[in-house]
């Protein structure tokens, strides 16, 4: 375990609300330290944290795999930020919730995208119909929950899922139902409807 400072923990924390309570928002790391296990905690409170909270992305998988490698990996994070201007975090198994030491690297943003495309499945031609209801259904969960999630978050969260390497373009035609409209007439048209309403430019 290691403990947390002002200059490896870079901008991670965002004073993340730990379950959505502003009194247990982090914003000090003068007692806060880390396992190698991605496991968080307080030694002035003397308990664990749980940095998950309804932002299941800005605060879990972008504030912890940040904390992790800038804690046991700054040098590597140093050396990447001399040669490339957007330095990121890799997880080498593609899950975004395994933010174990082992399963992180720093690397250039290029480099973790390529990883990414080659690690999923290749995109097929055509989404078929059940494909096409469960990314309705998806967006509408993230999205219409939601109604700040920016674009480029829902095509990751939408890739992660479904394992693909789709375009934001060709998601938000299918999404505005611009495509594939023999295959979406089979799909329940209130979820058509409701997703397409959000979709509308």
């Amino acid at each position: 375990m290691r403990k947390l400072n002002e200059n490896n923990v870079l901008v991670t924390l965002y004073k993340a609300k730990i379950n959505n309570n502003t009194d247990n928002t982090i914003n000090y790391v003068d007692n806060v330290w880390i396992s190698k296990q991605a496991e968080v905690y307080d030694s002035k409170k003397k308990k664990w944290i749980d940095l998950r909270t309804n932002n299941e992305y800005q605060s879990y998988k972008h504030a912890v795999h940040r904390m992790m490698g800038a804690t046991f990996d700054s040098k590597e994070y140093l050396k990447l930020t001399k040669k490339y201007k957007n330095v990121v975090i890799n997880h080498r198994d593609e899950d975004k919730h395994n933010n174990e030491v082992s399963n992180i690297e720093w690397t250039a943003h290029s480099t973790n995208v390529k990883y990414s495309i080659d690690k999923r499945k290749p995109m097929q031609d055509k989404f078929d119909t059940q494909l096409i209801h469960d990314i309705y259904l998806h967006a509408y969960n993230v999205f219409g929950t939601n109604g700040n999630v920016l674009l480029d978050d829902l095509t990751y969260s939408l890739n992660s899922t479904f394992n693909r390497s789709t375009s934001r373009k060709v998601y938000m035609e299918l999404l505005r139902g611009k495509t594939y409209q023999e295959e979406l007439q089979k799909v329940p048209t209130a979820l058509v409807y409701k997703v397409q309403t959000l979709f509308k430019k």
